[in-house]
């Protein structure tokens, strides 16, 4: 298996694996992936970009791809950041965005956290780590 010449941190706090298809070496190879059999909706994938730090994209039912951070499409609709400031397991999360599905990015300076995310509503979700944490979730419609 071919290995990434680049690296980034992600703050695993959920056992699910990541797949082979996760992450992209640059654009070309992620529309690539795009045009294939092999995408599924719902997945989360990170794309290498021009400062060789990644760009996360969620894939929806047709094949478009909505952003966390800068680059390629970003996603459409409405956007809210929530600052944790205090360490807390649970983090409700009240964003007003009008959409019960909703992109979250959970992050604490360079690392990207992955949290278990409960969608209460079309306005609030919240998201559960094994551990308190504190931090910024972005949250995009």
């Amino acid at each position: 298996m071919p290995q990434l010449s680049w690296s980034f941190s992600l703050l695993r706090v959920t056992p699910d694996p990541l797949d082979t298809s996760f992450v992209f070496e640059d654009m070309a190879a992620f529309q690539a992936y795009l045009a294939s059999p092999l995408v599924y909706v719902g997945q989360i994938v990170a794309v290498r970009n021009a400062t060789n730090t990644p760009d996360v994209y969620l894939i929806h039912e047709d094949r478009t791809y909505g952003g966390f951070a800068g680059g390629g499409a970003p996603s459409t609709g409405g956007r809210f950041v929530h600052t944790q400031a205090a360490t807390a397991a649970v983090w409700p999360i009240t964003h007003n965005l009008g959409q019960q599905y909703v992109l979250v990015q959970a992050v604490n300076g360079n690392v990207t956290m992955i949290p278990d995310v409960t969608f209460d509503s079309a306005n609030a979700c919240t998201l559960t780590f094994a551990q308190a944490r504190s931090g910024t979730a972005i949250i995009r419609s």
